[in-house]
C-alpha cells in the first residue's frame, strides 16, 4: 500500500506499527499522532537504543516505510483445539500399544504444537510505502 502523509492518520493512528528507518534499523511502537514532521509514537521495543521505550517522536525524514501489523486469535484457538483432539488420539494409540511415558508426552506436546503452529499464522503485516507530497 502506497500513501502520501497526510493520508497516513486513517490508516495508523492508535495501531500497532514497525517503523523501518533509513539507517536500518527498526521501532516497534502505536502511533499516537501523525504530526507534520514526524509520528508522535508510544515505543514498545526498537532494535537500537536511538529510542527508549515510552513516548516518543521519530521524525518523518528518518521513515523509510511503516508495517501494520495485527495480530488475530483464530490460529491460536484452531491449532490448540486441533492439538488437543490429536493428542488425544494418537496418544490414546501410542498407550495401547504400550507405552505409557510416550503417551503422556504426545498428549501434552500436541497442543503446545497447535498453538505454536496457530500464532504462525495469526499474524499480518501490510507493508505502506510513504509517497513524496
Amino acid at each position: 500500500m502506497s500513501l502520501k502523509w497526510n493520508e497516513l492518520s486513517g490508516e495508523i493512528l492508535n495501531k500497532n506499527v514497525v517503523v523501518d528507518l533509513k539507517d536500518g534499523s527498526s521501532v516497534k511502537a502505536v502511533v499516537a499522532s501523525v504530526q507534520p514532521t514526524g509520528l508522535a509514537v508510544n515505543v514498545s521495543s526498537n532494535s537500537h537504543s536511538t529510542y527508549k521505550k515510552g513516548e516518543g517522536a521519530i521524525p518523518r525524514e528518518q521513515i523509510s516505510r511503516l508495517r501494520l501489523t495485527k495480530q488475530r486469535k483464530r490460529g491460536r484457538i484452531i491449532g490448540t483445539t486441533t492439538g488437543v483432539v490429536l493428542g488425544l488420539l494418537v496418544g490414546s494409540m501410542v498407550g495401547i500399544a504400550g507405552s505409557g511415558a510416550g503417551a503422556v508426552g504426545v498428549m501434552a506436546s500436541a497442543p503446545v504444537a497447535g498453538y505454536f503452529i496457530g500464532l504462525s499464522t495469526d499474524r499480518q503485516e501490510r507493508v505502506i510505502t510513504i509517497l513524496p507530497d
